[in-house]
């Protein structure tokens, strides 16, 4: 699945998600405000997180198997989603990660007990994140980032969304693979 993060020109920024049937949707990006490391969308951070982590039954699975952005936010979708675990734990590694990017880095012990508490906040049980891993998503969000706050109003940061393939990486606005600058999946 082809994931575009568009900054507008005016107005909000999209997310627009394009399966490999060719059917699309999309929605306006979440964002923070005023700290310029916060305004890295939020779902950004969870393409990482979920592509690090092969969470392939949290939010971006759940699209490329065909959830409609315009609807996802009814009560019957979210109960869905968050029903499953893959959900959770990435909307847990999410808030850990984003607040590691915002704050951090941490140190082990302090990462350990932001995703405890993140866990706790998502009602899942904790689980840990390997240093490797956790040093890859920071690495990613940071590539990424960078990448996003560059990038000029009415362009888009693409990348590619896979669940359970391993082909997943950032491609340029043309679809090509980008050098290894902006890693596929560590």
């Amino acid at each position: 699945m082809r994931i575009e993060f568009r900054k507008a020109r005016k107005g909000k920024d999209i997310l627009y998600c394009e399966r490999e049937d060719g059917s699309s949707t999309w929605a306006e990006l979440l964002e923070g405000s005023g700290n310029p490391r916060v305004v890295v969308p939020h779902d950004l951070v969870h393409y990482v997180v979920e592509t690090v982590l092969g969470l392939d039954d949290a939010f971006f699975g759940f699209i490329e198997r065909g959830l409609d952005l315009q609807t996802s936010l009814c009560p019957d979708e979210k109960r869905a989603m968050r029903s499953e675990p893959d959900v959770l734990r990435a909307e847990a590694a999410v808030a850990a990660l984003h607040a590691d990017f915002i704050e951090g880095p941490f140190d082990d012990e302090l990462r350990a007990n932001r995703l405890r508490d993140a866990c706790a906040g998502w009602r899942v049980a904790p689980f840990d994140i390997s240093r490797a891993d956790w040093d890859s998503m920071r690495a990613k969000l940071e590539e990424l980032g960078a990448a996003w706050v560059a990038l000029p109003r009415g362009a888009e940061l693409t990348v590619v969304f896979s669940a359970g393939s391993g082909a997943r990486g950032v491609r340029d606005a043309r679809g090509r693979r980008k050098p290894q600058g902006l890693p596929a999946r560590a």
